[in-house]
């Protein structure tokens, strides 16, 4: 009995070894793969795009066939039974910053960000009006299409308009707002829009608030005033959360330190309090039948909560980063969600399992970014990721994949000649080394504690890096061999800039923004010689007794001679905030120059590829390009728009770079367009339009026919210069 039970108890256990193998297998694979965004409507001079957009609102077609999905470059219109993409509105006009479909499903809108509202046709993808306002200049918070769906309601911070779509008319807006008097120094007043304005489902009403504490809920299509709540204790400025069920007889609302509560729309009552757990202020979302209430916040899983009883239902907490956006789906059986780590989830809702998962949507492009030699790959490395992409800028196809950091990657690093792939992470002591070709691992054992940091040299022969064993050290290794050439021991505390060449390594130290005693050091290692020094950096003048040594930015020229410091006053003093840039000798490790002329602070700076020059960004909207070796201001880069443009952001220079040949200067701008100066003239050349948010990085190709912007709207543009 036993040889015959034997065999047979392995072949089960074989069976279920391979069959909790292939289930894991399966269930970790996603449906569908996004990582390829269509290369549709891209921007003029444009050739690829990768990524699909941040993502701020999802909305479900009334049939449940469509899934709308608004973004920073756009609305996305998503087949649910496959996950494809089926067109893409708005294309780079604007973030959007809400959705809403007719009854019958064919027409959408999206309240945008550039102060408009668009109408489109979902079959056609025509767009059929748009509205706007001088109201509008913050941006349209929120738009619902009234039941019969002849007339779209629009808020707009403290504005409720009603527009009829087939005249283009605007109606006349609510008695209660017609004749308000708008006065900062007197509340309270009606805040309408973003998180603090809800519309029903049902399209009927819709829900405000004031600073005082009360919540008001209006008939849209009546314009009246129909019940109001008043809040215990009162929330503080910009942190209620309302949100209105669908067939607006229920108000939950939320603020900081204050549990959810539901309320009875008929009677002003409050009905159930809900006790969460949750460190901030979490976003609510009913369903389409009103009995489940959705919660989620910032580093917080997804919770549903039973509106009748109060009780948590469900926990979904398989997203790896905070949740963006969420929705239901019209037959109650699908939740939808959207987070930062580029994943858009498909739940079960009577289960809570996630049947579906698709990746690659808003893909983050923020943490950092390298080009190859030849132009012909990109790497991307997004915030709190285990993994990094390789992309071909011609096409913006994604080419690979690599994992191998369980906690997140801090960083990573192309080789100078494309052929290796170099990250690390702050939970452990390994530097893991790739060849791109190959997709062959090495792992090398860093500082015993945690890697830092690192980088290659120049020439691709040498890198470096650095991070905390029993002290903290910098560790040289050997490109070829892979074998540590040198540890040394220092006294640093964060390398907030470097240079390595093949002879040098130089690194700028500076400590916490919250230390007083904050000190800025300049760490320099010969490598031929192994000789080691620091040396301690000062601001040469002080305009203000509370001034510490605390660095905002730092650059080291091309030719690593020469090192850029904008020092920053802490407190910020009458004069305004690092309005200066000083030049240091990395050599000798003495001033050389001070850059005296913006009126106020400094965002970008960038050596010239001869180091002769630097260009800087401000905020007083100029850009100057500095003589390094005299001091002198060469040139100031303005233009007169920026002065006569009041909307927030506008002028502001957040990044700059050089081509290759240094005649042309980028400037990528916070309100999202990149101009192209002339160095000589100071002449603006183009104005490349595409990012809707501020731009983080530029790279120049090899050959200065090719610029990389890559956006806080988390996608990347691959410009074509040679049409510019």
């Amino acid at each position: 009995m036993k040889k015959v039970l034997f065999p047979i108890l392995l072949i089960c256990g074989i069976v279920l070894i391979i069959l909790t193998l292939y289930l894991v297998r399966e269930r970790d694979v996603p449906d569908t793969l996004h990582f390829d965004s269509p290369q549709w409507h891209l921007p003029e001079g444009v050739k690829a795009r990768i990524g699909s957009g941040h993502v701020n609102v999802m909305r479900y077609s009334p049939d449940g066939n469509l899934l709308a999905v608004g973004s920073a470059i756009g609305v996305w219109i998503y087949d649910v039974h496959t996950a494809e993409p089926q067109s893409l509105l708005a294309a780079h006009t604007s973030v959007i910053n809400d959705i809403s479909f007719t009854p019958d499903g064919e027409t959408l809108a999206a309240a945008c960000e550039d102060g408009t509202l668009r109408v489109w046709d979902i079959s056609t993808g025509e767009q059929k009006q748009i509205f706007t306002r001088r109201e509008y200049s913050f941006g349209v918070d929120s738009v619902s299409f009234t039941a019969d769906g002849r007339t779209l309601a629009a808020t707009s911070f403290y504005n409720l308009d009603l527009w009829d779509i087939v005249t283009g008319v605007r109606k006349k807006p609510p008695i209660a707002l017609e004749n308000r008097r708008i006065d900062f120094d007197h509340l309270p007043y009606i805040m309408l829009g973003g998180s603090k304005t809800s519309f029903s489902s049902d399209r009927k009403t819709i829900a405000s608030w004031s600073w005082d504490g009360i919540i008001r809920v209006w008939d849209i299509t009546t314009r009246k005033q129909v019940q109001t709540i008043t809040i215990q204790p009162q929330p503080s400025s910009g942190q209620l959360i309302a949100s209105l069920s669908p067939d607006g007889r229920l108000l939950a609302t939320t603020n900081r330190n204050d549990p959810i509560r539901l309320w009875d729309i008929n009677t002003g009552t409050e009905t159930q309090t809900i006790i969460t757990d949750t460190r901030y202020i979490p976003n609510l979302v009913f369903s389409p039948d009103g009995t489940i209430l959705a919660s989620y916040s910032v580093n917080e899983p997804i919770r549903l909560w039973d509106v009748n009883t109060g009780k948590e239902q469900k926990t979904l907490q398989r997203h790896k980063n905070q949740v963006m956006s969420v929705a239901f789906s019209p037959d109650n059986r699908t939740f939808v969600s959207s987070s930062y780590d580029g994943s858009l989830r498909m739940w079960d809702i009577g289960t809570g399992a996630d049947k579906k998962e698709t990746i690659g949507y808003g893909h983050q492009f923020i943490k950092n970014v390298s080009l190859s030699p030849h132009g012909e790959t990109l790497m991307s490395l997004g915030s709190r990721s285990n993994a990094i992409h390789l992309w071909n800028i011609h096409t913006g196809k994604h080419k690979k994949t690599f994992k191998g950091h369980k906690n997140g990657i801090v960083g990573a690093k192309l080789s100078p000649d494309g052929k290796h792939l170099m990250s690390w992470t702050a939970h452990d002591s390994i530097i893991r080394l790739w060849n791109i070709n190959t997709d062959k691992l090495k792992k090398l054992k860093g500082p015993k504690k945690l890697v830092s940091g690192a980088a290659f040299s120049s020439d691709g022969k040498t890198f470096v890096s650095w991070g905390l064993d029993r002290n903290r050290t910098i560790q040289l290794w050997d490109m070829e061999t892979l074998r540590r050439k040198q540890t040394l021991e220092g006294d640093w505390i964060y390398m907030g800039a470097r240079y390595l060449d093949r002879k040098t390594f130089a690194g700028l130290d500076w400590h916490s923004i919250y230390a007083r005693d904050a000190r800025v050091r300049l760490h320099l290692l010969d490598i031929p010689t192994g000789e080691y020094t620091v040396k301690e950096i000062m601001p040469k003048k002080t305009v203000s007794e509370a001034r510490t040594t605390e660095v905002s930015s730092a650059s080291f020229s091309p030719d690593g001679q020469t090192i850029a410091i904008i020092f920053k006053d802490w407190p910020i003093d009458k004069s305004g905030r690092h309005l200066n840039i000083e030049l240091w000798d990395v050599t000798t490790g003495e001033h050389k120059q001070t850059f005296k002329g913006h009126t106020d602070g400094i965002l970008s700076i960038a050596f010239s590829p001869d180091s002769r020059t630097l260009a800087s960004g401000s905020r007083d909207k100029t850009i100057r390009l500095w003589d390094v070796n005299t001091g002198k201001d060469k040139q100031t880069l303005l233009d007169q728009d920026w002065n006569h443009n009041h909307v927030e952001g506008v002028g502001l220079a957040w990044k700059v770079a050089f081509s290759p040949d240094g005649r042309t200067l980028a400037s990528g701008m916070w309100r999202g367009p990149i101009h192209l100066w002339d160095t000589v003239t100071g002449q603006k050349k183009k104005t490349l339009t595409g990012h809707t948010r501020w731009v983080q990085h530029l790279l120049f190709s090899e050959d200065g026919q090719t610029l990389i912007s890559t956006s806080g709207d988390q996608t990347v543009l691959v410009w074509d210069l040679m049409e510019q």
